[in-house]
């Protein structure tokens, strides 16, 4: 098994196998819902954080890049695997197609403190700022930029002149970024005074030109 399909399995995932050519099984996906897959164990309310943090940033990547991100609604509200579902099907898809339950959903959302919540809120704010930025337009031009191990940089440019800049950091510790020259501000409007930004660790910072529109800031 690689690192991955540990990782996986640990998880409470299932990695399914297809059999090659040459007779001999092979790992083809690897399934579960995206939370606990990416996330790191959970427990005391610092791991839980962490865990949540971890799930926003590998969907921050895909808001940010070119193309149109797929996000299943379990990530919206980062839902665990249907074991029951395993149980009963044997189908490892099955663990990310648990049906949602509107009482329960919206019961859940109601409470600021519960996962779902905490969840939906950091997502809500990256895909209104996607939506809100012709930057982010599928066939936006794309750039990744230098930058600190720690970092990864995108700059979207829509073909009216309208750019946007995410920077995603993936380690624990506030890194700070040389930004690209130009004017930036946040997606609610406030400019970037200077030529650097601080990112805390685990999160990620939305900044726009000032010719784009904008709506709440990540």
């Amino acid at each position: 098994q690689t690192e991955l399909e540990r990782a996986c399995l640990d998880a409470g995932g299932v990695v399914n196998m297809r059999r090659g050519p040459d007779g001999a099984d092979a790992p083809s996906e690897l399934t579960g819902t995206w939370y606990p897959l990416v996330g790191s164990a959970t427990g005391a309310e610092g791991a839980l954080a962490r865990h949540l943090a971890s799930h926003a940033l590998a969907l921050a990547l895909a808001l940010a890049l070119q193309g149109i991100p797929l996000i299943y609604a379990h990530s919206l509200f980062a839902s665990s695997n249907d074991r029951g579902a395993l149980a009963r099907t044997g189908h490892g898809r099955d663990l990310n197609r648990a049906r949602l339950e509107l009482d329960r959903l919206e019961s859940a959302l109601a409470d600021p403190d519960s996962r779902p919540t905490r969840s939906w809120h950091g997502l809500r704010a990256m895909l209104l700022a996607r939506r809100s930025s012709p930057a982010f337009h599928p066939g936006s031009s794309q750039d990744v930029i230098d930058a600190p191990d720690s970092l990864f940089v995108v700059r979207r440019r829509a073909a009216t002149g309208e750019e946007a800049l995410v920077v995603v950091n993936v380690a624990p510790a506030e890194t700070t970024l040389d930004l690209p020259p130009g004017r930036w501000q946040t997606f609610d409007d406030h400019e970037i005074g200077s030529r650097s930004a601080s990112v805390d660790g685990w999160s990620s910072l939305w900044l726009r030109s000032p010719r784009s529109g904008g709506h709440g800031r990540p």
